[in-house]
């Protein structure tokens, strides 16, 4: 059996409250073998709920999940950047997840994304 591909995952809002009211009760694993995820915020965070998008090291992301209009621009822009940069790829996540930039509305479509996101992690072992 072989092992899953490496993937990061952004998941960005404007503010931390988004962030957090978006993501509860999703399974967002950080250790081990998984997905990694980055809570991103565009404005400062205060709760150490996520980090602020400007301090993060976006250049490995793979895939980035916007909480809103604001940070759906902001996600594509750092993807559009990534994309343009010599040897970036996403390997076989172009197949299992074509599109690098999604708008998610509720905390439900956030959770159905988790799911999809998992799906497509196991999917490319």
């Amino acid at each position: 059996m072989s092992m899953p591909q490496y993937i990061e995952i952004a998941v960005v809002g404007a503010t931390e409250e988004t962030v957090s009211a978006m993501t509860a009760g999703a399974v967002l694993p950080n250790s081990g073998i998984a997905p990694r995820y980055h809570l991103l915020s565009l404005t400062i965070p205060d709760k150490g709920i996520c980090q602020c998008f400007s301090d993060v090291n976006t250049d490995r992301v793979l895939y980035w999940v916007a909480l809103d209009q604001e940070s759906l621009l902001a996600s594509q822009n750092a993807s559009q950047h990534n994309s343009s940069r010599d040897g970036f790829s996403r390997g076989f996540y172009d197949s299992y997840l074509p599109e690098t930039v999604v708008l998610v509305d509720d905390n439900q479509q956030f959770i159905a994304e988790t799911r999809k996101i998992m799906e497509a992690f196991c999917a490319t072992s």
